[in-house]
């Protein structure tokens, strides 16, 4: 488990602190409670730029390092201009699912450059309106109108028979089949020929 945190503001401070102060690398790790490699790392890697007098400036460090901190993180797949505009025409103009979006993409470039949940999470955000519009706007545009999602937990409906009551509740009467009729198939059909007569 890493137990590594990263410099603070104050601590930046501190350092330049030091430096006017004249004191080695070694020191100001002992006064930080750093170690040697954190500190000489910093003034390496976080040095202000030759047209500045100092040679450490805690604000450039600082921002420098919020720089790096940003590009190392990994990029939402949506903030790709090219692919969100063509997940929104998608929806917008052909009225296709995130299924059909995800698998056409998978079929023109080989890959899966997006997932289902994410183009969902994008609709219900509304990372996906066009401007003016909320997020009810663009799940009307999906063919299924956005009802494939479902709360976690929650029972599927549709297609079932809502049954009245249990077949033990039946009369004694339906069970007494020696009536003609009581049997589908023993009702034959009138034929055509016999309607004239």
């Amino acid at each position: 488990m890493c137990h590594y945190t990263h410099l603070t503001p104050f601590e930046r401070e501190k350092i330049l602190f030091f430096l006017a102060e004249g004191k080695s690398i070694t020191e100001i790790a002992h006064l930080l409670k750093r170690s040697k490699s954190t500190i000489s790392r910093e003034l390496l890697r976080n040095a202000a730029p030759a047209d500045q007098p100092m040679s450490y400036c805690p604000l450039t460090a600082q921002a420098l390092y919020k720089r790096r901190r940003k590009a190392c993180r990994p990029h939402k797949r949506l903030e790709y201009a090219p692919l969100h505009s063509y997940i929104q025409i998608c929806i917008l103009a052909y009225h296709w699912s995130p299924e059909e979006i995800v698998g056409r993409i998978q079929l023109e470039h080989g890959c899966r450059l997006v997932s289902v949940p994410t183009i969902y999470r994008a609709i219900h955000a509304g990372l996906l309106n066009p401007p003016g519009a909320s997020a009810k706007f663009v799940l009307r545009k999906l063919r299924h109108h956005g009802k494939r999602r479902h709360k976690k937990g929650s029972e599927e409906h549709r297609g079932k028979f809502v049954i009245s009551h249990p077949i033990e509740d039946r009369p004694a009467s339906a069970t007494n089949r020696s009536v003609r009729g009581h049997w589908e198939a023993s009702c034959s059909a009138p034929s055509m020929g016999a309607r004239g007569q």
